[in-house]
Order: structure tokens, then sequence, then C-alpha cells
């Protein structure tokens, strides 16, 4: 008899951005042993006799991947819990035995039997799904598996022409911008004035420069002044950072 298996299916953690090689769950922890809920796994209640259970995936050449087969002992120790202020008994996990990857093991009467499911994004985003087998000689058991991706956002590298520029009041300014791309599937890169220096009093047309592989592409900030700004030099402070992995950059009007 074939033991019942948890969770009835397996949501393989967050969005995960493509990658072209296999990502475990980042859910499991090596080495072993797992905690006892065992997250991000399939695993058995203990098995109610001795039987061999095979490990599959339906679409050997999908998405997903047995990563191995373990089996653990279960056993109860007592530890001191000062919550409590006494020993107490809990289960215990002992590690009994693994197989790699999809096949066949042998799991002992009273043994807990967890599967690892492995995953490779492919090329396009979207909600991905499979389905692991686990039979034994008399019957079987389907699990969906699903895994959400998104598309790998480009990487590439800006630059400004000149770190300063002056405006006089009411008058306007312009300022050279590079985009280059460096890796990664085109990137749209959004220059925007930073909201904190509103009092400057000097307004920055947002600008958004597309890049494709390869490409190398120029833009021009242009900046207005209102008529009751002071006149001076503006120097420019500029903040990358990566949300979404995509880069952007906040100019910083300092007087």
């Amino acid at each position: 008899m074939l033991p019942t298996f948890s969770p009835q299916s397996l949501f393989l953690g967050k969005v995960f951005v493509n990658e072209t090689d296999p990502g475990a769950d980042i859910d499991l922890n090596d080495p072993l042993p797992f905690p006892s809920d065992f997250p991000g796994t399939i695993h058995s209640d203990p098995a109610p006799q001795n039987t061999t259970i095979s490990v599959a995936i339906d679409s050997p050449s999908g998405t997903f991947q047995i990563t191995d087969s373990i089996l653990f002992d279960v056993g109860l120790v007592r530890i001191f819990d000062p919550d409590v202020g006494h020993s107490v008994r809990i289960k215990a996990y002992t590690f009994a035995g693994s197989h790699a990857g999809p096949g066949s093991i042998a799991v002992e009467a009273g043994q807990v039997l967890v599967v690892r499911v492995a995953f490779e994004a492919g090329p396009e985003p979207g909600t991905q799904t499979g389905q692991v087998s686990i039979t034994d000689s008399d019957s079987g058991a389907t699990i969906p598996v699903s895994l959400q991706t998104i598309a790998r956002e480009g990487t590439v590298e800006t630059s400004v022409a000149a770190d300063h520029f002056s405006i006089a009041a009411a008058g306007r300014a312009e300022l050279p911008v590079t985009v280059t791309w460096k890796s990664g599937p085109a990137a749209d890169v959004a220059f925007r004035k930073a909201e904190i220096f509103l009092d400057a009093k000097v307004s920055m047309q947002e600008t958004t420069v597309h890049v494709e592989p390869g490409e190398t592409r120029n833009a021009t900030l242009l900046f207005r002044a209102d008529p009751d700004a002071k006149l001076g030099t503006f120097d420019l402070a500029i903040q990358q950072f990566a949300p979404n992995r995509l880069p952007f950059l906040h100019l910083l009007f300092l007087r």
C-alpha cells in the first residue's frame, strides 16, 4: 500500500527569474537533515510496510526534475524545554539513505520518504506546470508541481556627460546621457528627478532609453528652471540601484 504523500500539490517557492541552469527549490536546507516540516518538498507519512517506491517526472524532458529521494528513520528524543521548565519528547528524523535523481528506493515500515524537486526555468515568462509520479507495485499517486517565472532583465551601463550644469531663471539646459547594453535581453532605463528636491524649482523631463542587445544609445536630459529659481550651478548626484534587476538613475539637484 502506497503511503500518503503531502502536500498534494507543490508550488516551487516564489516568482523566479528565468535561468539557463537547473536550480533547487530555494526553501530547501542543505546539508541534511531537513526541518521536521520538510519545506518545499513532497514527503510521505511513515510507510505502513516495507515497499519499493518509484519516483519520476511524467515528462522527463520538461521543466521539472527529481533531485533525489531521501529516507529518514523516525524516532523520539527527550530535550529540556525552558518554556515549560521540564523535559519533553519531540519527534526526530535520522538520515537513513537516499537515491539521486528519478528511480526506485526501498522504504522500510515506519520510515519517511522525502522527494526533492528541482526546476529549469524556460526562456519565456509564465507559469509552468508538471507532475510527479510516485508508484509502488500496487498503486500510484500523481502530484502536480508548478513554477512561476519572469523574464530576465537586461544589464546596462549608464553614464552622464557631466556631474554639474548651470541654468538661469526661466531658462533651460541640456545634458547628454549614454546607455550601453551589457548582458541579457533588451532593456529600458528610466531617468527621472528625485522627488526630494522639488524645492530646487528646476524640473526635468523624464526620459526612457531603450537598448537592444549589443547597442549603445545616446539621449538628452532636458531641464527647465522656474522664473523665480535662483541662479547658480547645480551639482548632479547620481544614485543607481536595481529594482527588478534594472537600473534607474535619480538625478539630485544640490545647491
